[in-house]
């Protein structure tokens, strides 16, 4: 039991990152997930399939956000943008994308253990120091 995540609604952020986000609806001839009638299959993948894993063992609930720049991360100027950003700025919970780190993304986001070689790993904020 995990009563901290029990009916909880966690924001993912996601981006079409072959294997692990694949878009379905662009497949099925939408322009976005809102325009598939089964939303529940608008996105599928490794990343997908993690998620929809824990959600049975641990009873929360998501919503799958695309970041409103269509970006994965990264900084310009001193500015973060995609989906790191919206990490850091709580805007979701978790990026679920298969992310590369890097020393500036590790600097804003927390990074979870890798489920596949070569780092790949998802996203969540830095708690507060």
């Amino acid at each position: 039991d995990n009563p901290e995540l029990e009916n909880a609604v966690l924001k993912l952020g996601v981006l079409e990152d072959k294997p692990f986000v694949i878009y379905n609806y662009t497949k099925q001839g939408y322009n976005t997930c809102a325009d598939m009638p089964n939303k529940d299959w608008c996105y599928t993948g490794v990343s997908i399939e993690i998620v929809r894993r824990l959600q049975q063992r641990l009873l929360f609930q998501y919503e799958l956000v695309e970041p409103p720049d269509g970006k994965f991360g990264s900084e310009v100027d001193g500015v973060w943008n995609g989906i790191i950003n919206e990490v850091h700025q709580q805007n979701i919970d978790i990026g679920v994308v298969g992310f590369g780190t890097s020393h500036g993304r590790e600097r804003v986001v927390d990074f979870g253990i890798s489920f596949l070689p070569g780092g790949v790993r998802m996203a969540t904020s830095k708690p507060p120091t």
